[in-house]
């Protein structure tokens, strides 16, 4: 027969199982049951050709599902985007179950209404084709998504501060799309979100504490959070004994300053004995 070739042979118990192939590719374009009459001659035993075997096969050619769906045209980096499918089958009885998405980024779905985020900014092209289960896929709908400039959210600030004392932080966010419009400052403490650039804030207790800063620009997007870690210290416990002395006599002063935690380490000293006379260098002085 023509086209036909041998793609397989297989050596059973009842005998040799012969696998052809059509070598040509047919393509159907009426939409209805086709029959297929297949003629072969069997050898026998000698390898003689033996009678002409008919073989009548009936099979439909079904139309191939429609791919479709909606998404925005635009939308902001590292901001979820979804896609909505708007598919059809085509057969009333035989529903799609499969979705095979790209979007054009090296990253891919098979859900059928999938949500995903762009990391960067671009124009991206996002493919779909659908399926059903008697093994028919759709061509492939292609649409083009804009993803605007990223926001790349940061800010400077001490990595140690003490209670009570005013940190100041500094925003340096920074995008193609123009200048930062807003500012969310919240500094981990429970105290008030801060909507200013450049806020500054005071601790009223010691810890670690995650500041966050989240920044938009003009077109509306948001950036991801940028977080960074202070270490806010207990302030030290300063105490002295004070002395009764006389006119000319030498006073002895006794430091007893500690830590919070009752420790001396680290800690420096700085004396004002209230006669304006001392000199600084003999009022300043390290314990460790």
């Amino acid at each position: 027969v023509d086209h036909v070739e041998l793609q397989q042979t297989q050596v059973g118990a009842t005998g040799t199982l012969y696998t052809y192939v059509y070598g040509s590719d047919i393509v159907f374009d009426q939409l209805e049951t086709h029959q297929m009459l297949v003629k072969a001659q069997m050898p026998n035993q000698e390898n003689c050709l033996g009678g002409e075997v008919e073989y009548n096969f009936s099979f439909d050619v079904y139309p191939i599902p429609s791919p479709d769906f909606t998404v925005a045209a635009s939308s902001c980096a590292d901001t979820e985007l979804q896609f909505t499918d708007k598919s059809t089958s085509n057969i009333a009885d035989k529903p799609l179950n499969k979705w095979r998405w790209d979007f054009g980024d090296n990253s891919y779905s098979n859900l059928q209404n999938p949500v995903h985020s762009y990391s960067a900014s671009g124009v991206f092209t996002v493919k779909l084709a659908v399926g059903r289960d008697d093994g028919c896929m759709s061509d492939i709908k292609t649409t083009q998504v804009t993803i605007l400039p990223k926001i790349n959210a940061a800010f400077s600030a001490p990595a140690i501060g003490c209670v009570n004392k005013e940190i100041a932080f500094i925003d340096a966010s920074s995008s193609a799309a123009g200048p930062m419009v807003s500012w969310q400052w919240d500094f981990g403490d429970g105290s008030t979100v801060s909507t200013l650039q450049h806020p500054k804030h005071t601790y009223q207790n010691a810890g670690t504490f995650t500041i966050t800063l989240i920044t938009q620009t003009a077109n509306g997007c948001q950036s991801l959070a940028a977080k960074r870690d202070v270490v806010i210290h207990s302030l030290p416990v300063v105490d002295f004994t004070l002395p009764t002395v006389c006119v000319n006599d030498v006073a002895q002063f006794t430091n007893k300053s500690v830590n919070a935690d009752a420790s001396i380490t680290g800690l420096s000293y700085s004396w004002n004995f209230g006669d304006g006379a001392a000199l600084a260098t003999d009022n300043v002085s390290t314990q460790t």
